[in-house]
């Protein structure tokens, strides 16, 4: 996946997180593995 579509994934997920009342671990998960992936193309 393209870095800027990893950023586009992340940034939407972290949107979802700030406006979620109550976090569902999926999101959470798919937080992280934005994250990790933005890490490893660094």
């Amino acid at each position: 996946m393209p870095r800027h579509e990893l950023e586009t994934f992340y940034m939407a997920t972290h949107n979802a997180c700030r406006y979620t009342l109550r976090l569902p671990s999926q999101l959470i998960q798919e937080l992280v593995q934005g994250w990790k992936a933005l890490r490893r193309r660094s």
